[in-house]
Parts: structure tokens; sequence; C-alpha cells
């Protein structure tokens, strides 16, 4: 069953019953935060909208009362604390045009242990009326403490047509003998970054009727792409894992 989690929050926040804090992920694989994101930012202009002034994805930016809190996609290092500073004065003060204020803190990815820990207060019980959302897009691996004040919601979004074609090509080269070499060559010279490739064939084998000891395998193979770097799950080793388990559905 798919919920429409965007009613049901909306509906929450004009009944006044959100909750604090929320970890939003989404439930099928993306090629980058943006999806999750723009889902969130729909979400807030859809809710902020009245009879004054209606709001778009793109300029519910400018709200007073929401604040965005962000790191490049292609920045690699961790949050700090000081990254904070604005979050903290931002609940210094009520909302302004609306009952409550609004954070969207996106990579969770890029969390330290001693940020979070930092935050758990604030997560859990903002000093005014406010609601945070933590974008949590790859499904990183998070710390309990966090996890357990959240409101942990999978938000169901389309994979690209693009990402679709993606792995049914590689399923039908396979079909027809495609080697280990030529299989990792084709990755390889793909645009779709590595965790897209498994989460793209999780996904793919969710909706076939394949045994659902392929499906715990290509799962276990995807959380080693998130929080494995030994030398067991470098990148040649688990396409390799990849290829075997799909070679043996496929001659099966």
């Amino acid at each position: 069953m798919s919920f429409d989690y965007a009613s049901i929050i909306h509906k929450k926040i004009k009944n006044d019953e959100i909750g604090h804090f929320y970890l939003l992920s989404a439930s099928n694989v993306l090629e980058s935060p943006t999806p999750l994101s723009d889902w969130v930012f729909s979400l807030l202009a859809d809710v902020l909208s009245d009879s004054k002034k209606t709001f778009t994805k793109e300029n519910v930016l400018n709200h007073e009362d929401l604040l965005v809190i962000d790191k490049e996609t292609d920045d690699n290092s961790l949050y700090k604390i000081n990254d904070f500073n604005e979050m903290f004065s931002f609940l210094n003060y009520n909302a302004t045009r609306f009952n409550r204020k609004f954070i969207v803190i996106n990579h969770a990815d890029k969390f330290s242990i001693s940020v979070a820990n930092k935050l758990l207060k604030t997560l859990e019980e903002p000093p005014i009326k406010a609601t945070i959302f933590l974008l949590n897009p790859l499904k990183t691996s998070l710390l309990d403490t966090i996890k357990s004040r959240s409101i942990s919601l999978s938000i169901p979004l389309q994979i690209s047509k693009e990402q679709e074609n993606f792995v049914q090509d590689i399923i039908e080269k396979m079909k027809q003998g495609q080697t280990l070499d030529e299989f990792i060559s084709d990755f390889k010279s793909a645009k779709h970054k590595e965790i897209t490739l498994y989460k793209s064939l999780n996904n793919w084998a969710a909706q076939q009727e394949v045994p659902a000891s392929l499906i715990w395998k290509l799962e276990q193979i995807n959380l080693q792409t998130i929080e494995d770097h030994t030398f067991n799950a470098s990148p040649l080793n688990r396409l390799h894992k990849i290829y075997s388990l799909l070679k043996e559905y496929i001659d099966g």
C-alpha cells in the first residue's frame, strides 16, 4: 500500500497535530538528493500558501518561516556544529506568518556522531513551535538516538526512465551472454553512481518474481556500498558479486 504522505502531513499541520522531528528517506532509488528535497518543498509550498500569496516549490525558499540547511552535493566534508548556528538563531523567535516554523536539513549522510549528539535536544524538542525535516535520500545508517527521536517515513518517489532502462539493459545483455569484464566495462562507462546501480537492481528485483534470497543478497550488497569501505567491499568486489547473483538467477 502506498500512502499519500503529503496529504497526511498537510492535514496534520493544519490541525496542529504535526510532530517536531521527521526523518525522511525515499522508498526507491535516487540519482541525487534533489527529488526528495523537491517533494518536501512542494509539500511546504502547498502548506504555506494562503489567500494573500501562493507559493511554488521554487519560491517557497524565500518564506520567512522556513530555513534550509544544506551542503553542496559534491562537498564530502561532514557537518560541523557551527553549520547550525543559523538554525539556533532561527529558533529564538516564533513564526511570523504561520503558526509554526519549518526547518529542512539536507544530507543526513553528512552528520558526524558528535554533531548528531549535540543536536539531539533541539531535534526532539525545539524551543518554539517548529517542525524539522531531516532528509536521508541515501538511507545512510544513523545513530539510534536520532532515529528514536524521529518519525521515520519512506517516501515513494519514481525512478527516472533512464535508470529503469539502465537496469533492463543490464539484464538483457546478461541474458545474451555478457561476460564479467564486459559488465564492469559497461558500468564504468555509464553516468550512474555505483549506489544507483545497486538500488536500481533492488527495485527491479522487488518488482519481479525473484526468490526472496536474491532480494536479500542484493540488499546486503547495497548496505555494504553505504557503510563498508574495507578492501573486501571494494567496488570491483561488489560488481563481481552482483554479476554472479544475476548470472545465477538468469541461468536458473
